[in-house]
């Protein structure tokens, strides 16, 4: 059987991987009694990850919100939808989705747009004095709101447990090195750990305390950003 030519992000994946010592993975493993074959399958001292590797394609057509603005949002978890049936029979591991854009409409390195399409629409919330009927002062902060794939803002229960991560793949600078920004699911069933993916290039973002925050962003990555 002829090998299955790999997308361009799965190359960059894979890079990715050998440039931070894990050149122990398979591509697409088949595993006994399961009907579904993951991109990727990670295997680091003890541990197994799962990777799914998910491309946008440059579009000539794209969503809008309002009257000029782009809808950020609705691609991005389109691919987390796709992403469930693959990884719903691995519960058991770390379960990642990787993407990459080749449209510059998919702002993957935009911490409010990746975490909105997570946790839900960014929008705004202000406490209301019932005695007075007035807005209590100070009160209104940014928060997510409806639509979020990780979390049902209506009822507060969790959902796509089963996914650890997003993670961002993508091209630095004009030396063309590649890193990650890793997006963790505060609500994930099994956690991907802090001491992967945490090369210089890389940065990540996660739960600290009861807030989202960045937690770690490499050297090399932070000397370009000044």
């Amino acid at each position: 059987m002829l090998a299955k030519t790999r997308t361009f992000s799965e190359q960059l994946f894979e890079d990715y991987l050998r440039s931070q010592g894990l050149t122990n993975f398979a591509y697409e493993k088949e595993w006994e009694g399961i009907p579904t074959r993951p991109d990727y399958t990670v295997y680091h001292k003890s541990d197994v990850y799962v990777f799914d590797v998910k491309q946008f394609e440059n579009q000539t057509s794209i969503p809008l919100s309002g009257s000029f603005g782009v809808e950020p949002y609705s691609r991005i978890r389109e691919k987390i939808n796709r992403v469930r049936s693959q990884f719903k029979y691995f519960k058991d591991k770390p379960c990642c989705l990787v993407l990459y854009t080749l449209d510059p409409f998919i702002r993957l390195r935009e911490a409010s747009v990746v975490l909105s399409a997570m946790y839900g629409d960014l929008g705004f919330t202000t406490l209301y004095d019932k005695t007075t009927g007035r807005p209590v002062p100070k009160s209104t902060k940014r928060e997510f709101l409806e639509n979020g794939k990780m979390l049902r803002y209506e009822s507060g229960q969790a959902q796509n447990q089963t996914i650890s991560t997003l993670i961002t793949l993508r091209i630095v600078g004009q030396t063309g090195e590649v890193g990650v920004i890793v997006w963790e699911n505060y609500f994930a069933r099994r956690q991907f750990p802090r001491s992967l993916f945490c090369g210089p290039f890389d940065e990540r973002w996660g739960r600290n305390g009861d807030s989202i925050e960045q937690v770690f962003v490499g050297n090399r990555l932070a000397d370009y950003q000044r």
